[in-house]
């Protein structure tokens, strides 16, 4: 067929979907190069999805492994650019927006 194709890593959030109580995890899928341009397709998300934010892609899921550990590891830093802000309500969910007709 020699259609060229690659692995993909990243976060699948939760927009346009009706709500689960499950935070967004890491996802992978994989795109195909088609027609001179890359497609999305996703066999675990088997519909249209919007909000996927990719972190890395290559051959396979050995290029991109989100950790790869040998050995013991112990954290010293974790530093999260929103950790500091105020938070004033808990948080709530995102409605899917309502697009106009």
């Amino acid at each position: 067929m020699n259609i060229p194709a690659r692995y993909c890593t990243g976060y699948l959030g939760d927009i346009g979907v009706p709500p689960e109580d499950l935070p967004m995890d890491f996802s992978a899928w994989f795109e195909a190069y088609l027609g001179g341009r890359w497609y999305t397709f996703d066999a675990r998300h088997n519909t249209p999805r919007i909000g996927r934010i990719l972190i890395a892609h290559g051959r396979d899921a050995t290029d991109v492994a989100i950790v790869t550990s040998f050995g013991p590891h112990t954290l010293v830093d974790f530093n999260h650019p929103l950790a500091g802000l105020p938070q004033t309500e808990a948080p709530t969910r995102a409605k899917p927006r309502q697009v106009p007709q």
